[in-house]
């Protein structure tokens, strides 16, 4: 079998069940830190409960974010927890969700 056959017969597959945010829907991303005990108390040592130069580093996260080439309107941050809201008009991907959570 040929590459280009197979490659559109994966494809099938991969897209079968895709899913789609519908148009005039606001989409939100919320991503969530992993293993961060081990980044605040063995890695950096950050201050607890809380510790200022941490919330500089995910607030400047979600500055990134907002301005890497997605529609982001309003982001939010709070503990090792950072949540986007897109704007309606946000095509990216065909508004797949599939793309979104990879």
């Amino acid at each position: 079998m040929k590459f280009d056959e197979l490659d559109k017969r994966m494809r099938i597959y991969e897209t079968a069940h895709d899913h789609c945010v519908l148009p005039g829907i606001y989409m939100v991303a919320r991503i969530d830190g992993r293993s961060f005990t081990r980044l605040t108390k063995e890695a950096h040592r950050f201050e607890a409960p809380f510790d200022v130069r941490f919330r500089d580093y995910m607030v400047e996260t979600v500055r990134h974010l907002m301005n890497c080439g997605f529609k982001v309107i309003y982001g939010y941050t709070e503990s090792d927890e950072i949540s986007l809201l897109f704007s309606l008009t946000e095509q990216a991907f065909g508004r797949k969700t599939r793309k979104y959570n990879s």
